[in-house]
């Protein structure tokens, strides 16, 4: 295969070359696939990769069935990618970027197509190279799917967790939902478990998740008997500080970043999201809101004091 031209491109060449060696195509058949991968491709662009295949000495075949045109690759012959280093570059910086985009779910769509376009690497070492995703690769992708399902049932399983000392240890863990953290690009499953009489939010590693051993309880909706808040602070304050045990992540923006708490001790909350201003933006409980207002007032207060004395 010779060099191509766009760096996301490579992907769409090779994805269409895979579906027309599986079998016969349409054009709105390769739309289809590409819509399943939650990607869109024109008409235009697939002939431009069929035409491409082509020139790179792959044969394809164009046949009509009544009035629709379909394509494939010839049988004959043994059809084989030959990547070169350039390519494989190309293809290790598109792997960073979907791991930029913090989508788990492209990762491992990702992962399954280049396991696929291997088959078709004669070469040992750069197959190996095709279907390097570093981290990911590690990771038990079909453990994940079905902890996916289990986060959107909100049902609640024992996982058989191994421990950062390397012990084993069962985990009843109610399953909320999947993410890779911002900060270490790191795959975790989100929910909540129960310590002696304490709810807690737990974010586990997904890697350290051995197996799930069995589901206590089937779509489960969360008890709200814990008193969960949200609030917002600076994405500069964000990166300078490190969550708590009931604190987790909901999203991060360009310029700030939102995370949920439980709240288990009212006077340690306050206490701690004073320590964020004048970078915090919003608190979603009222009464933490005010109490929170209400300090600062009497700390403005005490300054004015001072200042004029």
């Amino acid at each position: 295969m010779k060099k191509y031209v766009a760096d996301d491109s490579i992907f769409e060449l090779l994805f269409v070359y895979r579906l027309l060696f599986e079998g016969a195509h349409t054009i709105e058949d390769i739309q289809d696939e590409f819509l399943h991968e939650s990607q869109t491709i024109s008409a235009e662009k697939i002939l431009s990769c069929i035409k491409a295949l082509k020139k790179y000495g792959v044969k394809v075949e164009a046949f009509k069935l009544d009035t629709t045109v379909s394509y494939r690759v010839s049988r004959q012959g043994y059809s084989e990618i030959k990547f070169s280093k350039e390519e494989l570059r190309i293809l290790s910086d598109v792997k960073k970027l979907l791991v930029a985009r913090k989508n788990y779910d492209s990762i491992q769509s990702a992962i399954k197509f280049l396991y696929k376009v291997a088959f078709f690497v004669k070469d040992t070492d750069k197959r190996q190279d095709v279907t390097d995703f570093g981290y990911f690769s590690t990771l038990n992708w079909f453990m994940i799917t079905k902890l996916k399902e289990h986060c959107k049932n909100k049902d609640i399983i024992v996982l058989d967790y191994i421990t950062p000392e390397g012990k084993g240890r069962y985990i009843t863990f109610h399953a909320d939902n999947l993410e890779l953290n911002p900060k270490s690009n790191r795959l975790y499953l989100n929910g909540v478990y129960k310590e002696k009489s304490e709810y807690l939010l737990a974010s586990l590693p997904v890697d350290r998740i051995f197996m799930i051993k069995k589901v206590i309880k089937k779509q489960t909706p969360f008890d709200i008997r814990m008193k969960v808040i949200t609030y917002k602070i600076s994405k500069k304050m964000y990166e300078s500080i490190k969550l708590e045990k009931e604190e987790r992540v909901l999203q991060v923006q360009k310029k700030f970043v939102t995370i949920q708490r439980i709240v288990e001790n009212e006077f340690k909350t306050v206490q701690k999201l004073l320590t964020y201003c004048p970078q915090l933006y919003y608190v979603s409980d009222d009464k933490i809101r005010n109490i929170l207002i209400e300090k600062l007032e009497i700390l403005k207060e005490n300054y004015e004091k001072t200042q004029y004395n």
